[in-house]
């Protein structure tokens, strides 16, 4: 009872050091969970799930028939048919864009995107084009939890849409820049 009597409050500066120790623990997992996906760079990815698939071309694809992708570690973006002597080929190199939720919808047909819960949870978006005429492009895009989605598109004038969506996972083996070195 005694001791009571003589409580005293802490001073300012402990409770504001206090007060960050424990936002400072809060942040701390969160920063974590984000960080737990896929590392990017200097690895190859394969097909686990098509995601869309434009409705207007004849040529459809499977997991099974769909590229393997390779990022090497200076951000270059590699891409080999699944055929059995199929090489490497560079498409590209990735660099970062910031493209809002609506110019992603913009590249899809309305009537058949279901990957839109997908496209909520991009955190990252980086984006390769093609030297060639068809104006091929390629999205690079992670989400907050992680997952890797590979998009391939065309950036023609009057019609630019995404041709492909597909969620990536990584595939042991040699990278294709170790292998074209």
């Amino acid at each position: 009872m005694r001791n009571m009597t003589h409580y005293k409050k802490p001073a300012f500066w402990v409770c504001v050091a206090a007060v960050v120790c424990l936002i400072v623990l809060a942040i701390v997992p969160v920063r974590n969970s984000q960080s737990d996906g896929q590392e990017l760079l200097d690895s190859n990815y394969q097909v686990v799930e098509i995601l869309y698939d434009a409705p207007y071309y004849s040529f459809v694809q499977t997991k099974e028939t769909a590229p393997i992708y390779s990022i090497s570690d200076d951000y270059s973006l590699y891409e080999k048919e699944t055929a059995p002597d199929s090489a490497w080929s560079i498409k590209g190199d990735l660099y970062a864009v910031d493209y809002s939720k609506e110019k992603l919808d913009s590249f899809f047909d309305p009537l058949y995107n279901e990957a839109d819960k997908w496209l909520n949870s991009i955190s990252t978006i980086y984006r390769a084009d093609t030297d060639n005429d068809n104006q091929r492009f390629y999205l690079v895009m992670q989400t907050r939890s992680g997952e890797v989605l590979i998009a391939v598109g065309y950036d023609m004038p009057e019609h630019k849409h995404i041709r492909w969506l597909y969620r990536m996972t990584q595939n042991s083996g040699a990278t294709a820049s170790s292998t074209n070195t």
